[in-house]
């Protein structure tokens, strides 16, 4: 790319290219075939990932600081085991609750 940003006009024709592809019901079925654009018209929230890559951090991190810990019986290593795993509860404790929310019903069956 050259750097150079796009003008106002720019934005918008291009905006009203991609509201018009994404009224065409051909574009839309191809799109959600191959994982373009979510199906039915949701859009994915720009944080879904996150909480759930922090979770996955979290118990790596707590995981390695519980063998270190035991390892070498530090005071400071046991302490950072400590602090992480509450992190770690609370992280998860966070994505019980945001799924709870998505899903109100429970899970399908």
């Amino acid at each position: 790319m050259s750097g150079r940003r796009l003008s106002h006009e720019e934005k918008m024709e291009l905006a009203g290219i991609e509201s018009a592809l994404c009224d065409e019901p051909s574009f839309r079925v191809l799109s959600s075939e191959y994982g373009l654009v979510p199906a039915h018209g949701k859009r994915r929230r720009a944080g879904s990932w996150s909480l759930p890559a922090a979770l996955w951090c979290a118990v790596f991190l707590s995981l390695a600081l519980l063998v270190l810990a035991t390892a070498t019986s530090a005071p400071p290593l046991i302490a950072a085991f400590a602090v992480s795993y509450a992190m770690t509860s609370g992280l998860l404790v966070a994505l019980v609750r945001q799924w709870c929310a998505r899903h109100p019903d429970g899970p399908e069956n």
